[in-house]
């Protein structure tokens, strides 16, 4: 028996995910609360954090003489950038100046030097998708419940955001160009086929789109893409991929549609695949367990070359290792691919979709 790893492509599921907070602080939901996306249902205060500033190493000045040049007294807040001590005459181009590094108050002086405390910040954990809370862990975060479509990709970069989904592309393999981004599409969730370039991102920004889904995104882009400031997901991984056509075809049928997008990527401990939430009305069944054996008539996605993108179904699988053309024999299914095409794929070259 085979046990694939499997990407969540369903448009209607049961979804319960964990908001947790990343320090302890205050859960201010209840079990059994209606959230919607931008509601806050956890708080906590971060900061706080000590800062050393050696004064009178900065100002050229022995430690004795050092209360002479300050500016500032235990306890006195101070903003970021704010002198805290000063050196010289009344003439600017004389002066030796030492400005604190962050804002929040000086808590301490002495031995030359002024320790800062940075001013406390309230993190607020939203709820970011529509949905009932069904736990509370209290001091940590909630469980949220809801009812829809889910669609996992393989890479993402960004936070979270939502949005209506909105599709700019005719079918799975067109790309997504800058010139299909308009007025239109400020706030909303894109959807383009099988890859963006540098011109989309720019275009993009300039529309404040709230998250990019394509097929695949070429290396040369990865870093670029990680520093924008929305979320993007590839469902493919890298490269220039079609999007496969059953999620396609799913965020065609939701388009117009509020969703909420995660470009969060974790590979190793406790991996987390970006993924796409559109919350719908109704009941659903419990969604498949991922640890399920391969069998005929599963849906499977091809994730390595040739057929990489590639969308079929298990019609057979050999008992025995099938010779591939690398000359290695190789345990895998045969799949009745997209356009009826049947072909051998190793184990290790597919995973179950659906």
């Amino acid at each position: 028996m085979y046990y694939p790893p499997m990407t969540q492509v369903t448009p209607l599921t049961l979804i319960k995910r964990e908001r947790l907070l990343p320090v302890r602080g205050e859960v201010l939901a209840n079990i059994g609360d209606r959230v919607e996306p931008i509601d806050v249902v956890a708080r906590a205060s971060s900061g706080g954090e000590l800062h050393v500033v050696d004064v009178g190493k900065i100002l050229a000045v022995k430690n004795e003489d050092l209360d002479g040049y300050l500016l500032k007294e235990v306890g006195e807040a101070v903003e970021e950038g704010e002198a805290i001590a000063a050196r010289g005459g009344k003439l600017v181009p004389l002066r030796r100046v030492c400005r604190s590094p962050v804002a929040g108050k000086v808590v301490a002086i002495g031995s030359g030097r002024v320790v800062l405390e940075s001013r406390a910040e309230t993190f607020e954990l939203h709820a970011h998708f529509r949905g009932t809370v069904v736990s509370v862990m209290p001091s940590l975060g909630v469980v949220i419940e809801t009812v829809g479509a889910l669609v996992q990709g393989v890479w993402g970069a960004g936070g979270e955001a939502q949005g209506v989904l909105k599709m700019l592309a005719e079918n799975p393999r067109e790309k997504l160009v800058a010139e299909a981004i308009d007025v239109g599409c400020h706030g909303a969730i894109i959807v383009g086929g099988s890859s963006l370039d540098e011109k989309v991102l720019q275009r993009a920004r300039q529309m404040q789109v709230r998250g990019i889904v394509v097929g695949g995104v070429g290396a040369d882009l990865a870093e670029r893409v990680s520093d924008f400031p929305c979320p993007v997901i590839a469902t493919e991984g890298m490269g220039e991929v079609p999007m496969a056509s059953v999620i396609f075809e799913l965020l065609r049928s939701n388009a117009g549609r509020e969703a909420s997008i995660s470009g969060v990527t974790r590979l190793r401990w406790g991996a987390v695949r970006p993924e796409i939430i559109i919350p719908s009305q109704g009941t659903a069944p419990s969604p498949r367990q991922t640890k399920e054996a391969l069998k005929v008539g599963d849906q499977i996605r091809v994730i390595r070359q040739p057929y990489l993108g590639f969308v079929g179904k298990v019609v057979n699988l050999p008992l025995q290792p099938i010779a591939v053309d690398s000359g290695a024999r190789l345990m895998g299914a045969e799949v009745e691919l997209e356009g009826k095409k049947r072909v051998f794929i190793p184990y290790v070259n597919l995973e179950l979709i659906g």
